[in-house]
């Protein structure tokens, strides 16, 4: 294995001078860039990597960040795509610790094995406050920074990196308004194991919706809404659900709360043999990519999940350093597709 003093005795320096350039302490002294360059030279030609486990020892810390996530959900490797770089770039490794079925032993273990493998720090994607609650307690205690993403519960000193969803869902109303839409329905997201609760973000998302309508001038009608899961399969209940709402008022438009829901709604609509967007145009949210693939086309508001996912692993390490981090909102931005179009009036509203 190659040492800090092989370097040195390549470079003709002192074995402090290596490590000064090699931990990113340069500026602690005065080096010259071109003994740093030489020094860096030295330890490529080398062959040179970092002793990870001897830092750990030192430190009490490793480079790896883990990163607590429900695997079923479509947007995380989005955002995983773009943390897991963001972290590369900067010399760190990101330990997964996927979840499955939600269950508190799942959390718990997570919280144990990072602490056990001394995580330099903790991320989290789309994990209710209850499962949060699992987590931070040890992790305060332990000394591990978190981080959450896309995450509508706030915790005290813990940033919160999410997309501006309440403000695009007004987008997509006044988008949908103006195409001359007046009778809009709303579809929304349960919660899949208590019904009578709506997911974090479907709750923020409706509110955007519901001031959206009234900007607009529309009267909200609870008995326009209709809650489905956000389950991918749609179900015969679901199917039902759809049928109702729509045969009580007839919508020249479907605002649904996220794109999983928007292709039940176009399944639903195929099997209604109700043309999309002639008769029905039906919107979603997130911005997932089988958006493009549907058919028609889904209009959807796209939230930046690659960037999300930088900017948090910009935050965990800067935590980690003991520096502050601080959350942020990230705009959305409207992709129209083939599923929306201009209401087309009946010859009875022309007359």
């Amino acid at each position: 294995m190659i040492t800090m003093q092989d370097i040195a005795v390549a470079a003709g320096v002192s074995q402090p001078t290596v490590s000064l350039v090699l931990n990113g302490h340069s500026g602690i002294v005065r080096i010259s860039e071109k003994t740093r360059n030489h020094i860096l030279a030295a330890a490529k030609k080398l062959g040179y990597t970092k002793n990870a486990l001897a830092l750990a020892v030192k430190t009490g810390k490793t480079n790896i960040i883990g990163m607590v996530c429900l695997l079923s959900s479509k947007h995380v490797p989005n955002i995983l795509s773009g943390f897991n770089s963001r972290l590369q770039e900067k010399g760190y490794l990101m330990k997964l610790f996927g979840i499955v079925y939600e269950e508190p032993e799942e959390f718990e273990r997570s919280l144990r094995q990072c602490i056990e493998q001394r995580v330099a720090g903790m991320a989290c994607i789309s994990i209710k406050r209850e499962h949060l609650m699992l987590l931070k307690p040890g992790l305060d205690k332990a000394g591990i920074p978190l981080v959450c993403i896309d995450s509508f519960c706030r915790l005290p000193n813990v940033p919160n990196i999410h997309s501006d969803d309440c403000n695009g869902m007004r987008k997509i109303v006044k988008y949908i308004t103006g195409l001359g839409h007046r009778k809009i329905g709303y579809i929304l997201n349960f919660h899949p194991r208590n019904p009578e609760r709506m997911l974090e973000d479907a709750n923020t998302r409706f509110e955007g919706f519901k001031a959206g309508m009234k900007e607009a001038g529309l009267p909200f009608d609870k008995n326009k809404v209709a809650c489905i899961s956000p389950m991918s399969r749609i179900t015969p209940e679901e199917l039902v659900t759809l049928d109702r709402l729509y045969d009580l008022f007839n919508p020249t438009a479907l605002v649904c709360c996220s794109d999983i829901a928007a292709m039940k709604v176009l399944h639903w609509a195929y099997k209604r043999r109700i043309r999309v967007p002639d008769t029905l145009s039906v919107t979603g949210f997130a911005g997932l990519s089988e958006c493009n693939i549907t058919a028609p086309s889904l209009t959807t508001m796209a939230q930046p999940f690659g960037e999300m996912g930088s900017y948090a692993a910009e935050t965990i390490i800067h935590l980690s350093a003991g520096k502050k981090g601080k959350g942020k909102f990230f705009p959305v931005e409207l992709v129209p597709g083939e599923s929306t179009g201009p209401m087309i009036q009946s010859d009875k509203e022309k007359g």
